[in-house]
């Protein structure tokens, strides 16, 4: 009888310590319009290796650094802008790029110097597709991108798109 009593205070005490132990505190901040949002609808939501959200709403690209939120959107004059401020889909890539798929194209912002680079399919300056619905970085660091118009994916030697189209007859083409 005694040994079972020192047993159940040892698992008392066990599962007291286990369960303080993993007690966190989380805080919620609401953000809306009203907090400095371009628009109140999140579409797409990242957050990156600084801890700061990236927030993809119909009207802009907006990051959230704990304090503050700035704003990104398209300027018609300025091709290192976004080519579209409708934003699908977010991904921060592991060299530290933030990949924005749009309901025109996909972008890559770099955080260093600021700047957005549109991605064209082909020799002119046709926007890669439209409606870039999902954004992936693959364990070799490939970034494959799935679109309404098929898949591509990021060379990085060249930093162009290579696409995949599904035919009529199901057969994946490369184009």
């Amino acid at each position: 009888m005694f040994n079972l009593c020192i047993i159940l205070i040892i698992l008392f005490f066990s599962i007291t310590q286990i369960y303080l132990s993993q007690t966190e505190t989380y805080q919620f901040i609401h953000l809306s319009f009203e907090e400095g949002l371009s628009q109140s609808s999140a579409l797409a939501i990242e957050q990156d290796n600084l801890g700061q959200v990236w927030i993809g709403t119909r009207n802009g690209l907006n990051k959230f650094d704990g304090n503050k939120i700035t704003i990104y959107k398209n300027e018609a004059d300025n091709e290192e802008s976004l080519s579209r401020n409708h934003i699908l889909s977010i991904k921060q890539d592991r060299d530290g790029f933030i990949w924005k798929g749009t309901t025109d194209g996909i972008n890559r912002f770099d955080p260093k110097t600021k700047v957005f680079k549109r991605y064209y399919h082909g020799g002119d300056k046709v926007l890669l597709n439209n409606n870039i619905w999902e954004i992936k970085e693959i364990s070799n660091g490939e970034i494959w991108i799935a679109t309404s118009h098929g898949l591509f994916v990021h060379n990085n030697e060249a930093d162009s798109f290579q696409g995949f189209r599904v035919s009529s007859d199901l057969n994946s083409a490369l184009y």
